[in-house]
């Protein structure tokens, strides 16, 4: 959903299997985007998903660690070959770029043909990933999330769930961003640290464009992105006054 006209704030509904998640409204007017978790039961068939589902705003996302991976695969290939091409795949569990290669190579197996009869794209979970930035694009990739939880537990070596990005991680993440964006690759974020307003606020200013949200914190996270956005309006109109109010050298 777009709550502003900054591409910043756009956002996206995440759909996954358990029962509390399938009793949103697939095409309602809070989504215009889901991520599709195909890791579970199928609650909802990815076909009456897709139907529903706003055009070129369907994220299918599957493990490549998972054993029902190539299933996940299997039931791509019945939607490209039943006609619908509003929907792209995000990988996930990828631990290095190479993988890619290797999943895209299962995927051709099962029918699919990444990058060509279906858009793909990955999940960033560790910091090789983040830094894969050439390869990611070379594979043909359209959209990379980054996953800003593991990212920290990974750089940081600690499972504690901050308020803030660490220093050390914020770099990465801002890097990653911006040499995404560089090669045309839409960029996202998803995690637990998305509900802090501090974090929502240093991921806008690195130019993410766009958040994921479970729909039990969608609410929450779009008034904090609001706020932060706003936050932000604020800041840049003081250092315009501070810049205007500046006694100027004789």
């Amino acid at each position: 959903m777009v709550v502003s006209d900054n591409p910043a704030t756009r956002i996206r509904l995440e759909i996954s299997h358990n029962a509390e998640d399938k009793k949103i409204s697939v095409g309602g007017t809070c989504a215009v985007a889901n991520v599709f978790d195909m890791a579970g039961n199928l609650a909802i068939k990815p076909c009456e998903l897709a139907e529903k589902a706003h055009p070129s705003d369907v994220w299918f996302r599957l493990d490549v660690t998972q054993n029902n991976f190539r299933e996940g695969l299997k039931e791509m290939a019945k939607l490209s070959h039943m006609g619908f091409s509003n929907f792209s795949i995000m990988l996930s569990g990828l631990k290095e770029a190479d993988e890619i290669r290797r999943a895209r190579f299962v995927a051709a197996e099962c029918g699919v043909l990444f990058g060509v009869e279906i858009p793909f794209g990955v999940s960033i979970d560790s910091p090789g990933m983040a830094l894969s930035y050439d390869e990611i694009s070379r594979a043909g990739a359209t959209f990379a999330v980054m996953d800003i939880d593991s990212l920290s537990k990974k750089i940081m070596c600690h499972e504690k769930i901050q308020h803030e990005i660490p220093e050390p991680v914020s770099k990465i993440i801002e890097s990653s961003i911006t040499r995404f964006k560089q090669k045309g690759i839409h960029v996202a974020a998803r995690g637990n640290m998305l509900e802090s307003t501090d974090v929502l606020k240093e991921l806008m200013a690195s130019g993410i464009d766009s958040i994921l949200a479970h729909p039990a914190n969608f609410e929450k996270i779009k008034l904090k992105a609001l706020y932060a956005e706003k936050h932000q309006e604020l800041d840049f109109m003081k250092s315009k006054m501070r810049m205007h109010l500046r006694p100027r050298s004789r």
